[in-house]
C-alpha cells in the first residue's frame, strides 16, 4: 500500500506494470567502424518537477533548526579545484534505458536472482554480441560498448535543498510476479512528495540543468529509440522518473531538446555536420520516432503503456 501521507493515493499503488514482449528482436549490431551510421549529439534541458536526489553512499551531519542531523548528499566530483555537485550520467542513463527497454522488442537486464529464475528463457539478458536486441544494441550490454554516452549535470549549489524523505525498502520479489511468472516492467507514477525524517540533498523544483548526450554510429531507427526513451517522441509525451524516493514522489523531471547536430562517420563528423533546432528539430525528432516504428524498434502500444503511467497523474505547475 502507499504510505499514508502520500496526498491523493489512498487505495492505490504508486507503480503498474507494463507487459513484456514475448520474443527479442536480436541481430547483429552496427559494430563501432569508421563510417557505420549517425555520430553527433544532444544537447537537453532537464526541467526538475519534483525534488531530484540521487544517492552518493556518504552522509554528512549537520546542524539544522538547532539540532544536528544526518544528511544524505548529492554526488560530487572535483572540477576547477571545488567540488561540483553533479546528477551523475550512470542514473540518467539507467532511467533512461529502462524506459528504452520497456518500449521496444527488447530484453530484461536488471532483475534479482529470484525475479531471474522465473523470467522467460527468450528475455533473459543478452549474452552473444553478434545478436543484441536493441536496447542492448545502442546502450551497451556485456562485452559490447554502448554507441550512446551521457554526461553528468552540474548542479549550482543554489540549486540544492534540504528534503525529506521516508526510508524505503526493497520490495518483495512477489509483487512483481502474476501466476508464479514475471508480471512486467515497474514503472513509478507521478505525484506530490511524501515528506520524512531521513534529510536528503535534493535538486529544487523547476530548476533546469543543462547537459549532453553523445551518440556514434546509430542509426535514425536508433536514434528514435533513444529520444522516445527521452519521453521526447510526439505521440508519446512523458516526464521520466530519476534517482531515489521515485515510490514517494521525488524525481520527476521533464527532458527538453534544445538541438541536435550530427553527421555521417565517427571521425572528424562536425566538418559535415548538420544542426537542427525549432521546427526542423521537431520534424527530426518525428521522423526519427517514425522510422524506429517502422523498423519494428519502436513498439507504439507500449510507448503508449508508459506514456499513460508517467502522464497518469497531473504534474501541474505549483
Amino acid at each position: 500500500m502507499p504510505h499514508p501521507n502520500y496526498p491523493g493515493w489512498e487505495g492505490k499503488h504508486p507503480y503498474r506494470m507494463v507487459p513484456l514482449v514475448e520474443r527479442p528482436q536480436r541481430r547483429p549490431p552496427a559494430g563501432h567502424h569508421c563510417l557505420a551510421g549517425l555520430t553527433g549529439e544532444l544537447e537537453l534541458t532537464w526541467r526538475i518537477l519534483r525534488p531530484l536526489h540521487v544517492a552518493s553512499g556518504y552522509q554528512d551531519l549537520r546542524t539544522e533548526g538547532g539540532r544536528e542531523v544526518v544528511v544524505a548528499p548529492l554526488p560530487a566530483v572535483q572540477r576547477g579545484g571545488r567540488q561540483q555537485r553533479v546528477i551523475p550520467a550512470t542514473s540518467l542513463k539507467g532511467a533512461v534505458r529502462s524506459v528504452a527497454e520497456a518500449i521496444s522488442p527488447s530484453c530484461v537486464v536488471v532483475a534479482g536472482r529470484d525475479i531471474r529464475g522465473r523470467l522467460p528463457r527468450e528475455l533473459e539478458a543478452c549474452r552473444d554480441v553478434t545478436r543484441l536486441c536493441p536496447a542492448c544494441r545502442v546502450f551497451g550490454a556485456l562485452g559490447y560498448q554502448g554507441h550512446v554516452r551521457f554526461e553528468d549535470l552540474p548542479v549550482p549549489d543554489t540549486a540544492v535543498e534540504l528534503t525529506g524523505m521516508y526510508q524505503l525498502w526493497s520490495p518483495r520479489s512477489q509483487k512483481y510476479l502474476r501466476g508464479g511468472r514475471v508480471a512486467g516492467r515497474k514503472f513509478y507514477r507521478h505525484g506530490e512528495p511524501a515528506h520524512g525524517g531521513d534529510y536528503r540533498e535534493a535538486v529544487k523544483e523547476r530548476e533546469e540543468l543543462q547537459g549532453k548526450i553523445r551518440f556514434s554510429g546509430l542509426g535514425p531507427g536508433e536514434l528514435g529509440l533513444l529520444l522516445a526513451a527521452l519521453g521526447l517522441d510526439p505521440e508519446h509525451r512523458f516526464p521520466l522518473k530519476v534517482g531515489g524516493g521515485k515510490p514517494l514522489g521525488f524525481g520527476s523531471v521533464q527532458v527538453g531538446l534544445e538541438s541536435a547536430t550530427y553527421g555521417k562517420g565517427i571521425g572528424r563528423w562536425a566538418a559535415s555536420s548538420e544542426i537542427k533546432k525549432g521546427a526542423a528539430l521537431d520534424g527530426w525528432i518525428r521522423e526519427c520516432c517514425a522510422t524506429a516504428q517502422r523498423e519494428g524498434l519502436l513498439l507504439g502500444s507500449l510507448a503508449q503503456e508508459v506514456a499513460d503511467i508517467l502522464r497518469e497523474m497531473d504534474l501541474k505547475e505549483s
